[in-house]
C-alpha cells in the first residue's frame, strides 16, 4: 500500500500519529508500511532516516513497489507513533543541500559534471567527471559556496510534469522516466532533478569545509564536511591543534615552523644513530668467531635491521654463510647471507640453525 509522504509535505516534522497499513517479513526481520510516514526512505546517495515507532527502533527504511517499508524492531499494529532522529534527519538535509551548491559551483566555474554522491555520516562525497583537480580549484569552490550560504538563497522543490522541463535550466538530464518531476531550485542558481529533503533556504547549511579528495574510477571524489559535520570537524581540528600547541609551547601561526624544526633535528638524529649503530655492529661483527655450526649466531635483543647489517660485515670479514638470528620484544627475528657463488644446500643451512636454537 502507499504511504502518504509527510516527509516531502512537512520536512521539518519529526513526530507523527499514524496507522500500520502493511507487513512483511524477510531475512532481515519484520517491515511496515503505514497509511503516512515521516521516515524518508534511502535513495539518491541520501541514507535512510532513522528513529522510533511506538518505541521501537527503526534500522532501515526503503520504497518498494510504491510504499514505503520501514524495518522496526518488534511487533506493532493498529495505530503507532513516530519519532524521528531530528538530528540525523537535519544533518541530512544540511548535506543534501550542501552538495547541490558545490556540486552548482564545480559545473558553473569550472565546467565540472557530478557524476554520483553520498551522503554518509559526518562526510559528503562528489565524484566528478574529471581525473584530477588543483588545490586551487578546490579553494574557489569552497569560498563560492560559503558565499551562497551566506547569501541565504531560498530552497524550494516543485512538481511538475515532464512537458514543462524545458522552462527551467537545468544543471543535468532527468534520470527518472515518470512524467511526474521533482525539481529542487535554490534561488536562480541551480534546478535538479532530486528526490532527496533539504533546508529551507541555504543559510541553514551553515558551512561546508572540504576535507580532500581521492581517485575511484579514473575520476576525482571530494570529500566535504557540510553543516553541523563541518562545525564538528572545525571543533575537533581545533582541539588537536591546540594539544600540539602545548607539547612545542607554541602559538598555532607558530607550528609549522616548529613541527618542521623537529622533524629536521629528528631526521639529523636519525642519521647520527645510524652512523653510530653501523660503527657498533662492525666492531661486534669482528669479535664474533666462526662457530661449531658454520655462521650460525644467535645473539640479544637486535633488530632486523641490525642483523641486516652486521650479517653483511660477518660476510664482509669471513665469505662464509651466516644465519644471525634475535629476539627482540617476544619477536624473533633472523637474516641470512650466502656468499656468491657458494655451493651450499640453502635450506639445509637453515635446518641446522633451527635445530640448534631449537627454533
Amino acid at each position: 500500500m502507499k504511504s502518504k509522504r509527510k516527509y516531502y509535505q512537512e520536512p521539518y516534522l519529526s513526530k507523527l500519529n499514524t496507522r500500520v497499513s502493511g507487513k512483511h517479513e524477510d531475512t532481515s526481520g519484520v517491515w511496515y508500511t503505514f497509511e503516512d510516514t515521516i521516515f524518508y526512505p534511502e535513495g539518491g546517495g541520501q541514507s535512510s532516516d532513522r528513529g522510533l515507532v511506538n518505541g521501537l527502533s527503526v534500522a532501515d527504511v526503503k520504497e518498494r513497489d510504491g510504499g514505503v517499508w520501514h524495518l522496526v524492531a518488534g511487533a506493532l499494529d493498529g495505530d503507532v507513533e513516530m519519532h524521528l532522529d531530528w538530528e540525523l534527519r537535519f544533518s541530512n538535509m544540511q548535506q543534501h543541500t550542501g552538495q547541490h551548491i558545490l556540486s552548482a559551483c564545480f559545473k558553473d566555474m569550472h565546467d565540472l559534471d557530478t557524476v554520483s554522491v553520498h551522503l554518509g555520516r559526518g562526510e559528503t562525497m562528489i565524484e566528478l567527471d574529471s581525473g584530477h583537480i588543483s588545490d586551487q580549484v578546490l579553494a574557489e569552490t569552497e569560498i563560492r559556496a560559503n558565499q551562497l550560504i551566506r547569501e541565504n538563497h531560498p530552497v524550494n522543490p516543485v512538481w511538475l510534469h515532464r512537458k514543462d522541463l524545458d522552462k527551467y535550466h537545468l544543471r543535468r538530464d532527468i534520470k527518472s522516466d515518470s512524467d511526474e518531476i521533482r525539481l529542487v531550485q535554490i534561488g536562480e542558481l541551480d534546478s535538479v532533478g532530486c528526490g532527496g529533503i533539504h533546508v529551507r533556504t541555504t543559510a541553514e547549511i551553515g558551512l561546508i569545509k572540504i576535507s580532500g579528495w581521492e581517485m575511484i574510477r579514473n575520476h576525482v571524489r571530494v570529500k566535504a564536511k557540510i553543516g553541523v559535520s563541518a562545525y564538528t570537524y572545525f571543533a575537533q581540528l581545533h582541539t588537536v591543534l591546540a594539544q600540539i600547541g602545548n607539547q612545542f609551547s607554541a602559538a598555532l601561526e607558530d607550528l609549522p615552523e616548529r613541527v618542521e624544526s623537529c622533524l629536521r633535528e629528528t631526521r639529523e638524529l636519525s642519521a647520527q644513530n645510524k652512523r653510530v649503530t653501523d660503527l657498533w655492529l662492525s666492531a661486534y661483527a669482528k669479535t664474533l668467531s666462526i662457530p661449531e655450526i658454520d655462521g650460525c649466531f644467535k645473539l640479544a635483543e637486535l633488530s632486523k635491521d641490525h642483523l641486516k647489517t652486521i650479517s653483511e660485515y660477518w660476510l664482509n670479514l669471513n665469505q662464509r654463510p651466516c644465519l644471525f638470528i634475535s629476539n627482540m620484544e617476544g619477536k624473533t627475528n633472523f637474516f641470512m647471507r650466502i656468499p656468491e657463488n657458494s655451493p651450499i644446500d640453502i635450506q639445509e643451512f637453515m635446518k641446522q640453525g633451527r635445530d640448534q636454537f631449537a627454533l
